[in-house]
């Protein structure tokens, strides 16, 4: 016996939105509730994007990861490689924080300070010297950076197919290097 409620009556199927919701409660109330629960989540999330941009800052001791005629400044500002706009997945993740000058990031990163812009080469400059820091987190064995992230990112990202390794060997990185220099002149 199927039971015939309001919502496959006005939907021609449950709501996905209620089928949690106890019968007891309201819609307005449950609506308000699900509301707040995303909020908190979100804000959760911003405080672990926060903590994480600190982290890797404060690792590079507010050096630029990318060597150019730019970096000489303090370095100031954790840059999305994979924009958090596109990438929401990615914003809270230390291999896609790079650390920048002021310079880097508003003049080459975002072309002309325009942040909803990505340097399609910048970033895969950044993502190169991304992969020297988390080479140098390996060789130190501090465990900082973690490759596998890194290499999964990529592989999403670019619709690539690198083997992504608890413990990487040079062969690895000199692969993940070459496959990210073809990028560049893929753009």
């Amino acid at each position: 016996k199927t039971i015939i409620n309001y919502e496959t009556i006005k939907y021609n199927q449950v709501n996905f939105i209620f089928e949690n919701k106890p019968k007891n409660m309201p819609r307005k109330q449950w609506i308000t509730k699900l509301s707040q629960e995303v909020e908190s989540y979100s804000d959760q999330y911003s405080i672990l994007e926060r903590k994480c941009k600190k982290e890797v800052t404060d690792y590079h001791n507010s050096i630029s990861e990318v060597k150019d005629q730019l970096s000489h400044a303090k370095a100031t500002h954790s840059h999305h490689i994979f924009p958090k706009f596109d990438y929401p997945k990615y914003a809270a993740i230390k291999e896609n924080l790079i650390t920048l000058t002021p310079g880097q990031h508003l003049e080459r990163a975002h072309p002309d300070g325009k942040t909803n812009l990505i340097d399609p080469n910048y970033q895969i400059l950044c993502l190169k010297s991304k992969l020297k820091s988390i080479k140098k987190s390996y060789e130190s064995y501090d465990g900082f950076y973690n490759y596998s992230n890194f290499i999964n990112m990529i592989n999403s990202s670019f619709d690539k197919n690198l083997e992504p390794k608890i413990m990487p060997t040079k062969n690895d990185y000199v692969q993940c290097e070459e496959a990210l220099s073809n990028l560049m002149y893929e753009n």
